[in-house]
């Protein structure tokens, strides 16, 4: 009998210092199907990072022995001269007070989110963070459509009632417009262009997929956005890191051609 092939699950490393906090994002963590490894300062996730892989690093900005700030900027140096991948860092902000997110960036972070909204509002924008940046073969391990909903359909009803008779010609419209973003992306992948000529692209498809509702598309595209901004500040290619995105892309805008085109049969 030939065995099911399991998926990889994604790794994330956690540094905070408060136990409580600890216990509940490492269950929250689990709970969602990922792999956690929780330590308690930035020196130990430095330490980790040299013998273990993870996808994603949630690092807490106010810890002993070395702060989320500092651990950011060694951890930025590390992804710019090659000792670790591309790994996502996301800040653990203990209030979301006019200029943390600047103070984040600055580190080398690559978003944030604020302790204060702990329960309920905390998990789902976990959730949304995790999928922005990590690649939907591991953000939904358990799921074989590859990675949440496809599309909104409160959102799609909206915009049917919106354009009413349109609504098929906006969805034409949207699909190939979409698609020619896809390709080209594709064709600055394969050319090792600037980081920034992908940024417009991604912002588009971005937008442009929120609009009719297509969340699985605007988490890949807002994604492919936000790290070809951080790469173009360090005037980089994107070549490695649109290869590894844009076959998920790929994939998504398949499932919602399919979605949309039974969205416009109904209607």
């Amino acid at each position: 009998m030939k065995q099911k092939s399991q998926k990889k699950r994604a790794h994330i490393l956690v540094a905070e210092d408060d136990r409580t906090h600890q216990c509940y994002v490492e269950s929250l963590l689990q709970g969602m199907g990922f792999d956690a490894t929780v330590v308690s300062n930035g020196a130990s996730v430095l330490d980790l990072l040299q013998t273990a892989h993870f996808d994603m690093i949630l690092l807490d900005c106010n810890m002993p022995v070395m702060n989320g700030y500092e651990a950011a900027k060694k951890i930025a140096d590390m992804r710019a001269d090659g000792r670790i991948g591309d790994i996502p860092v996301i800040a653990l902000t203990a209030n979301q007070q006019w200029g943390d997110p600047e103070k984040c960036f600055e580190a080398g972070m690559d978003g944030y989110i604020a302790k204060s909204l702990w329960l309920p509002k905390w998990k789902p924008r976990l959730q949304r963070m995790i999928c922005q940046w990590l690649p939907l073969s591991i953000v939904a391990p358990h799921n074989d459509d590859g990675g949440g909903e496809v599309v909104n359909p409160v959102a799609v009803t909206k915009t049917k009632e919106l354009v009413g008779r349109k609504f098929r010609a906006l969805i034409e419209v949207f699909l190939s417009d979409a698609k020619q973003h896809i390709e080209n992306l594709k064709h600055l992948a394969q050319n090792k262009a600037p980081a920034e000529e992908a940024v417009l692209h991604a912002y588009a498809l971005t937008f442009s997929s929120r609009q009719v509702g297509a969340l699985q598309m605007a988490r890949i595209a807002e994604k492919i956005m936000r790290r070809s901004s951080v790469l173009s500040k360090k005037n980089e290619d994107c070549s490695i890191f649109l290869a590894e995105e844009l076959p998920d892309m790929e994939r998504a805008y398949e499932r919602t051609r399919v979605s949309l085109s039974d969205s416009i049969a109904a209607s």
